[in-house]
């Protein structure tokens, strides 16, 4: 493999790439904020600091890379499509790949994960669709300012908003927008789902997943779960050093976690209108055990909890 930038250019050789809709274009590795509650991410944010010079953090390919890569890749296996990955591209970086992508020329279709930050313009929309974009790909994971800053995104619930309804009134020549939601993180309420749910159901775009939080290991709620109200007991014996542990959450938190299985029971035939993807992982019955006798949960039933991908799966227990 090339290595540009720090991060390798890769190789797709003896596999059906003639099957494949499109390829992707790795832009970087790592995350520049690193600070979300719920992302593994953060223990890199937190542990730079132990050794001299501090860690890498973040590795961006740049710009005119990520040119040339696309070249490549459409001069060797013919593709037009290709998907920009990485955690999340800077609104700044994103700005300079589309210009340099209409400046070089390259007709193609592309989709990308953009942060949220303040230096988003909503009118940046227009500009990543005169580049190629087919559509977007934006995780505000919640539509409720106080869920947000749970969170700990140092998002802007305003000016996120500002971003949707600038594609709402748009939409007729802009690419679909595709939201990713995370729903349950502790310390969210009945009400702050209720906001968000209440927001996407007034608007046009659709969910491209919901996830249901699942604690991950070396997150800020993992090294500081009395902060959120969750109780963490270590398993040793457990072979996925992944999930070792068990969680506790308190009786407030169960109690709104409950409320919010029930709306979605109740609502999930408008969730399906809504919602592309969500990810079953196992039943649950009140007291947030798997129920007796079910191995896996119907595609149809909304109550069953649903993660992040690659998240690490925990049950929670009342106290």
């Amino acid at each position: 493999m090339a290595r540009q930038g720090g991060v390798p250019l890769a190789d797709f050789e003896g596999l059906p790439v003639a099957y494949y809709p499109g390829l992707p274009v790795e832009v970087s590795r790592g995350c520049y904020w690193s600070r979300c509650a719920f992302c593994s991410r953060c223990v890199v944010y937190l542990k730079r600091r132990y050794f001299e010079g501090g860690g890498v953090l973040y590795r961006p390919v740049g710009t005119d890379e990520i040119v040339r890569r696309v070249r490549t890749l459409q001069e060797r296996y013919g593709k037009t499509h290709f998907e920009f990955t990485c955690l999340d591209i800077s609104p700044p970086e994103m700005k300079r790949l589309c210009r340099a992508i209409i400046d070089a020329g390259l007709r193609i279709g592309w989709c990308a994960r953009v942060r949220l930050d303040d230096s988003f313009e909503p009118e940046m929309l227009d500009l990543m669709a005169e580049a190629g974009a087919t559509s977007y790909h934006l995780s505000p994971e919640t539509f409720c300012a106080r869920t947000t800053k749970l969170h700990n995104k140092n998002y802007n619930m305003d000016r996120i908003r500002a971003i949707f309804e600038y594609w709402e009134a748009n939409r007729d020549r802009l690419p679909p927008l595709l939201a990713r939601l995370m729903i349950g993180f502790p310390g969210e309420t009945f009400d702050d789902f209720k906001e968000s749910y209440d927001y996407i159901m007034a608007h046009h775009f659709h969910v491209q997943a919901i996830s249901f939080y699942s604690l991950l290991k070396n997150s800020d709620v993992y090294v500081h779960p009395e902060k959120y109200g969750i109780t963490i007991r270590k398993v040793k014996q457990h072979q996925n050093l992944f999930a070792n542990y068990e969680a506790t959450w308190s009786p407030e938190n169960q109690a709104e976690l409950e409320k919010i299985y029930a709306f979605i029971d109740a609502h999930k035939g408008a969730l399906r209108k809504k919602v592309l993807f969500v990810h079953p992982i196992e039943p649950w019955s009140a007291d947030g055990q798997p129920a007796p006798g079910e191995a896996a949960a119907p595609e149809d039933d909304l109550r069953y909890r649903i993660t992040q991908f690659l998240g690490a799966f925990s049950r929670f227990y009342v106290v």
